[in-house]
């Protein structure tokens, strides 16, 4: 990525890794309050509906995709799950520099190669990111995932055969 890329990327790692951090405080430590006053438990969907609030209130949250964000939350309920069936352990906060990633759904981006080595991708509210393509995707895209290694910026593309 370029410089302006580049500091998007730490932007939308940076408020996915807030709205992660945010909706464990809130299991964690809230759930009780929160259930007593809406009688819901607290869930992806719940956080998800506090998410639109929350953005609809900051501005730098919204300047960050909503897909991102709602992949977070995902991700959250997913390690919970896993953690009540005794598959892994309990969700940690996340920290700033340590697996900084953020996902987009398959139907908002856009691949295309541009010659044998290199292609690029369309990320929302980012634009066009070049990528070194190391093979051809075939099937449908389901999603991508943009992470942060010691090496640099890679993006990882889920793809599903139909």
């Amino acid at each position: 990525p370029n410089a302006l890329q580049e500091e998007a990327f730490l932007q939308f790692a940076g408020v996915c890794r807030l709205v992660w951090n945010l909706a464990l405080e809130q299991r964690r430590d809230h759930w009780r309050n929160y259930q007593a006053r809406t009688g819901d438990n607290l869930n992806y969907v719940t956080q998800a509906r506090e998410l639109t609030l929350l953005r609809r209130e900051t501005d730098f949250i919204r300047s960050v995709s909503q897909t991102c964000q709602q992949y977070a939350l995902k991700a959250l309920d997913d390690a919970y799950r896993r953690f009540f069936k005794g598959l892994g352990g309990y969700p940690q906060p996340k920290k700033k520099g340590v697996n900084d990633a953020f996902t987009f759904n398959g139907r908002e981006i856009v691949v295309e190669r541009l010659n044998n080595r290199w292609g690029h991708v369309r990320l929302p509210k980012i634009g066009w990111v070049k990528f070194r393509m190391t093979r051809n995707l075939s099937g449908k895209i389901t999603e991508a995932t943009v992470s942060l290694t010691p090496l640099g910026w890679q993006i990882s593309i889920g793809c599903k055969d139909c």
